[in-house]
């Protein structure tokens, strides 16, 4: 769940969409207007009627009177049919706007929020949320206005016609509308309930389906389908809950405009008996009532459709008052010199939900070569490469990369110099060209990215694919773990950045491709820095310079001789890696070049 937030920090109400109608606000004025005209047309049938009576019992000619109800009928016809088109345009407007400004602000948001509020829900906030907010705009800032004004309107010519009967039909319309104005207040938390459920299901969906290989292969079918009925369950009784309270508004409107119409025609026939009011003037005051059931109608449906809204846009603030990642001021870069230091790390903690994770690190990467950060899982390794990226921030201490305190080098400049790698080895749904050139020129030259992947051993690959380069992956097509983690690296190749930070990029690889990327690593590292967190013993070996982490502390620090020497910790972990190497060894082959470099590399890393 999204982390809770202070009375003095919420969000208002208002805040989540600052200009909701600021940039429409002509077309919406436009709207207003072109509804207003059509309801005034509507508002004149009666009165024209009250005249087409009159003029057929004095025997008068009707023609102008006919043709002037026929006019005003079809230019309400054209103009409510414009306003609804407008007011259709303005809707998708606003929600492509919104849609477009909520996704810019999650992309800036820091990584362990957007983890919080996970895919699913923030799947359904630019979906089905974005769609209620609608309601504001076509509802509220239109329908409403004009529905409201049109039945004040009505009403007035109606007091104006006859206010005897003008006031017994308010008085027995009075309960009905009372009753509308309590449920509007429960509707509304009621459906900030049912919204935030129905993120909560679309967040179990996606992580269901993420983990379908997972749940198949464990026979978990059952208890998927189970774990889901039950949120889903919770879900309808939130909409039940919802729905119990919108089914009792129509009827208590209906039971209204009944008892109102009752009450009218019996007043109203009374006072036509007694001869104090025209026959044509009260016909002319029913059709008044009867139109005034059309904006009472709108009106209490659009109860509904602007509490969604508002709870829509209550969610909409609360998600773009989230801070986002901590910009810095515009600065001159300060260039790495030869032989300087590509990264640093001064007395640096980091704690996670209140544990430390990384504890008075001090450490630093070389400006030039190969630097591996070794250690046991949960040691922090993955920890280091996360706060040079500025994915996280220190607790306290200062990190400086090449050359500069990261929290004076703006986001976007310290990331297109590093280039990194997770040990996710994340790919988008896309292309294969649009993950080689992310972040870069899509129009990059082809042999540039065919030499990369080649380099990783992966162009034949890419070459016998249906479509090449644009083939798209993720759902069709796909790679294979270690052809994915080959593709990053890949990508990795072509930035051309000083500094490269890779975890585990070997995880996934057999002998033969990690050949291939201990020469893409070596020249890179010919340059510039490259930082990678190792668990294999060939990239160890290959390391110009050596980390070793414990417990989120840096136990030791320095070239493989000088630590077999001088760090315990060091060789309990070689001897772990020699012995994994040991029991492999048996079941490679003898004339296997990789199985005799592999074994002559743990000859030559343990002590």
């Amino acid at each position: 769940m999204p982390p809770r937030q202070s009375a003095a920090t919420r969000p208002r109400p208002g805040h989540a969409i600052l200009d909701l109608g600021r940039s429409d606000r002509l077309r919406l004025v436009l709207v207003v207007t072109l509804g207003l005209i059509g309801a005034a047309a509507n508002l004149a049938v009666p009165l024209l009627v009250r005249e087409l009576i009159s003029a057929v019992a004095e025997h008068r000619d009707v023609t102008g009177v006919v043709l002037a109800m026929a006019g005003l009928a079809l230019s309400a016809l054209v103009v409510t049919a414009t306003a609804t088109w407008l007011l259709q345009q303005t809707g998708e407007r606003l929600i492509l706007r919104v849609r477009c400004q909520v996704m810019d602000h999650i992309l800036r948001l820091p990584l362990d929020v957007v983890r919080s509020h996970g895919a699913g829900a923030l799947g359904t906030r630019l979906t089905t949320d974005a769609a209620h907010l609608r309601s504001l705009v076509d509802v509220g800032f239109a329908q409403l206005p004009v529905a409201a004004a049109t039945a004040i309107a009505t009403v007035t010519v109606m007091a104006v016609l006859s206010p005897t009967v003008t006031v017994v039909a308010l008085l027995t319309l009075g309960p009905g509308a009372m009753f509308v104005r309590v449920a509007t207040r429960k509707l509304r938390q009621r459906f900030q309930d049912l919204q935030q459920s129905t993120s909560a299901l679309g967040q179990h969906v996606t992580a269901t389906a993420s983990a379908l290989t997972t749940i198949k292969a464990c026979v978990a079918e059952p208890r998927a389908a189970a774990d889901f009925a039950e949120k889903a369950t919770h879900l309808s009784v939130r909409t039940l809950s919802v729905a119990r309270l919108q089914s009792m508004v129509t009827p208590v409107m209906a039971l209204g405009n009944q008892v109102s119409m009752i009450a009218v025609v019996i007043v109203g026939g009374a006072q036509v008996s007694a001869g104090a009011l025209p026959v044509s003037t009260f016909i002319a005051v029913l059709l008044c009532l009867f139109q005034l059931t059309v904006p009472l109608g709108v009106l209490e449906a659009g109860i509904s459709r602007i509490q969604i809204g508002r709870a829509a846009r209550r969610r909409f603030a609360e998600l773009l008052a989230t801070p986002a990642e901590r910009a810095a001021p515009a600065a001159p870069e300060t260039p790495l010199s030869d032989g300087g230091t590509a990264v640093e790390f001064r007395d640096v903690w980091f704690d996670y939900h209140g544990h430390p994770a990384l504890r008075r690190v001090c450490l630093a990467v070389p400006g030039r070569g190969l630097t591996a950060i070794i250690g046991h899982s949960g040691a922090g390794k993955s920890t280091v490469l996360k706060l040079i990226e500025r994915f996280i921030e220190p607790t306290r201490g200062t990190i400086h990369v090449l050359g500069r305190d990261i929290g004076n080098w703006p986001l976007h400049s310290l990331r297109r110099n590093v280039t990194y790698v997770d040990q996710e080895f994340t790919l988008l749904e896309g292309p294969i060209r649009l993950n080689l050139t992310l972040g870069l020129d899509p129009g990059l030259a082809e042999q540039r990215l065919w030499t990369a992947l080649a380099t990783v051993g992966l162009e034949q690959d890419i070459r016998r694919l249906p479509d090449g380069l644009d083939t798209h992956l993720g759902r069709n097509h796909d790679l294979s773990g270690g052809q994915r983690q080959r593709l990053a690296l890949a990508r990795a190749l072509i930035r051309d950045t000083p500094l490269v930070v890779l975890d585990e990029p070997t995880s996934q690889m057999d002998t033969t491709n990690e050949a291939h990327l201990l020469r893409a690593m070596d020249a890179l590292a010919t340059d510039r820095a490259v930082l990678v967190v190792a668990h294999r013993l060939s990239t160890i070996q290959n390391a110009t310079h050596v980390l070793v982490l414990e417990q989120g502390r840096v136990v030791g620090s320095g070239t493989h001789a000088e630590l077999s020497l001088s760090c315990q910790h060091y060789r309990e972990l070689l001897v772990g890696h020699r012995e994994c190497a040991a029991a492999l060894a048996p079941h490679r082959s003898r004339t296997d070049p990789a199985a005799v470099a592999g074994s002559t590399a743990v000859g030559r890393l343990v002590p």
